[in-house]
């Protein structure tokens, strides 16, 4: 019984950790999803607004040139934040977080599928226990069963010796009575 309480708290400490587990790499990749987004955001603002003030020049005005490579810079910026943001949850730490939660839950099932034999046999054993009343029970059965047992045989060894009459003589007939017994 004391390991059977050992398992359930085991499984009740592995069913936290996954849970843990589970809450910490959403929550990653929420923060980074948020993090990412605003990045986004922002270079996306920088580019309309670099975008909108080269619409007003010429190439040959003083800056333009300042203002196109920065909007190519924003661009590319933008660029990498759509990969990473693709690539969300693929990190070292991301993956490490992964193996943990996989070997947490694997753990897990093992303890539940420990516990399911150990009910089963503890079942098992508590129905082959017998008390008292049982015991007498089956010595009485197998006494009935054993002078059942002793009067067929000396019906069957009667039944063999075949039916005689108790003086020398021929018998002429015979009356059978339905459930008489000799």
């Amino acid at each position: 019984k004391t390991n059977l309480k050992v398992l359930e708290q085991q499984i009740k400490d592995y069913t936290a950790l996954v849970e843990r587990l589970q809450e910490q790499i959403a929550e990653n990749k929420q923060n980074a999803s948020v993090s990412l987004s605003q990045q986004a955001s922002n270079l996306s603002a920088q580019a309309t607004t670099l975008q909108k003030q080269l619409e007003g020049m010429d190439a040959s005005d003083a800056g333009y040139a300042e203002k196109a490579q920065k909007l190519a810079e924003v661009s590319d910026s933008l660029k990498n934040v759509q990969i990473q943001q693709q690539l969300i949850g693929t990190t070292d730490s991301d993956k490490e977080l992964q193996k943990q939660l996989k070997d947490a839950q694997e753990q897990l099932a093992d303890f539940q599928k420990y516990k399911a034999e150990m009910e089963s046999q503890k079942k098992t054993s508590e129905a082959t226990i017998m008390d008292s009343y049982d015991k007498d029970q089956i010595n009485v059965d197998k006494t009935l069963i054993d002078k059942s047992l002793e009067q067929m045989e000396a019906d069957y060894a009667l039944a063999q010796a075949g039916v005689t009459a108790e003086f020398a003589a021929v018998v002429t007939s015979c009356n059978v009575v339905p459930g008489a017994t000799l």
